[in-house]
């Protein structure tokens, strides 16, 4: 084998032996990585196994490509296999794949250059050129014209966008695959339940993940069955059930074995520890509960921290196309919460694309059973004030308002005076019914 040929042969080794990394290569590499044919066929044939959610391996593959494969494909894949001296190295099988493939591309408009007869065409291979220098291949451009395309074949595709188990929410959060999503709350405030209704209504369609670094399993198991089945949480904690709540959990069971809900304890991970697990499962969602905890750089501030894991969960996410629905804590204030209470970092304010912050009506009671959730931040909807109720014993939530305007927000600062030279707004004109002078 020539060393063009033992780079591909190691990618697509590598991903039939770990079927973990797949993701990982699929998001680092394209078809044009691979220089030959064959390994291109390949890699396009694991590509659409994986994003179909089956099974990749040997038999799968060879499967896959019965129909156009010469008869000793099997004798090439286990070759690929073989030739595999770790697959915990296929990082670096990767970036020399591409190098080779960036290196051949290269020298083909290399020669391309030699044969032209014109300054326009020189510039344009020179272009070409420098545009497969550019570091980032993954990145790409459209036209105008293609944008146009884009806009059209969406207008014809049905809209769907992520359920969230309550009426007002679904028809004000336009959530896609790559979103980054933030509900903040102060403890113990329902937060983690919110998320697990959330989850729960999404797991029907969707493969969704819960990443929890702070609540256990078992938690999260007695939650979900309280709210599904609708059986009072005291009971639960106590071990106490009635033969009619072993009925409703036998009933609850069954439909929560429908859903395509994993969850995962995270505690001590990374961002890359997540992503990583969140796309060997194909995961198209994620819940981490809750991003303040995620383990980042400990000699850097927790400014500096924060606004690191914020900058790599929004990022990660678009690269991924994986929906990320991160939790987070507010700071202690007796006033209505504000984006800017969202503990340690502003820059979550600047990375998500939509922002809830999920708060008691009444403080001071905690047997209030009132909530009210402000959609802070919507890109792509709107913005607005929901009233809540939340029922602690069975873990669920109810609208009893539809989508309001924000509340508004009293000022306890004096007014300052305006100076005389400042220009009036728009909004401070008088309405004395006096024609305006335009």
């Amino acid at each position: 084998m020539t060393d063009r040929i033992i780079s591909q042969a190691s990618v697509i080794g590598a991903m039939l032996i770990d079927e973990k990394i797949i993701g990982h290569v699929l998001a680092e590499m394209d078809p044009q990585d691979f220089l030959d044919e064959v390994y291109r066929n390949i890699f396009q044939t694991i590509r659409f196994l994986f994003s179909e959610g089956k099974h990749v391996d040997l038999v799968t593959v060879c499967d896959a490509l019965r129909v156009n494969s010469s008869p000793d494909l099997a004798e090439t894949l286990k070759q690929c296999m073989e030739i595999v001296p770790s697959v915990t190295e296929y990082r670096e099988y990767i970036k020399i794949c591409k190098e080779r493939a960036q290196v051949a591309r290269l020298q083909a408009l290399g020669m391309e250059l030699i044969s032209v007869q014109t300054g326009e065409a020189a510039r344009d291979v020179t272009a070409r050129i420098n545009a497969e220098l550019v570091t980032n291949q993954r990145s790409r451009g459209v036209s105008m014209k293609q944008l146009v395309e884009i806009f059209y074949e969406r207008l014809k595709k049905p809209k769907e966008y992520l359920p969230w188990g309550l009426y007002d929410l679904n028809r004000s959060i336009y959530a896609e695959p790559g979103s980054f999503i933030l509900i903040a709350a102060r403890p113990s405030a329902g937060k983690t339940a919110f998320a697990l209704m959330a989850a729960y209504a999404q797991a029907e369609k969707y493969r969704v993940g819960m990443y929890s670094l702070e609540t256990g399993y078992g938690q999260i198991a007695e939650r979900t069955f309280a709210r599904v089945a609708g059986v009072d949480m005291e009971r639960i904690k106590a071990g106490s059930p009635t033969e009619d709540d072993y009925e409703a959990f036998a009933v609850a069971a069954a439909q929560m074995e429908k859903h395509s809900l994993d969850t995962t304890g995270a505690a001590g991970w990374t961002v890359d520890d997540i992503f990583a697990d969140a796309q060997s499962k194909r995961l198209q969602v994620i819940y981490i509960d809750y991003v303040q905890i995620i383990a980042g750089d400990e000699k850097a501030s927790a400014y500096e921290k924060q606004s690191k894991i914020s900058s790599a969960l929004h990022t990660k996410a678009r690269a991924t196309g994986i929906t990320v629905v991160g939790l987070a804590q507010l700071n202690r204030c007796t006033s209505t919460p504000k984006i800017s209470d969202i503990r340690d970092s502003g820059q979550y304010e600047q990375d998500a694309d939509v922002i809830m912050m999920l708060y008691r009506t009444n403080p001071d009671d905690l047997r209030d059973p009132g909530r009210q959730l402000d959609i802070a931040k919507n890109k792509e909807g709107r913005v607005g004030h929901l009233d809540l109720m939340f029922d602690g014993a069975t873990q669920r939530f109810r609208c009893v308002s539809t989508l309001d305007p924000p509340p508004e927000r009293k000022r306890t600062e004096k007014a300052e005076e305006k100076p005389a030279d400042q220009q009036m707004q728009f909004h401070e004109l008088p309405n004395d019914g006096e024609p305006l002078p335009f």
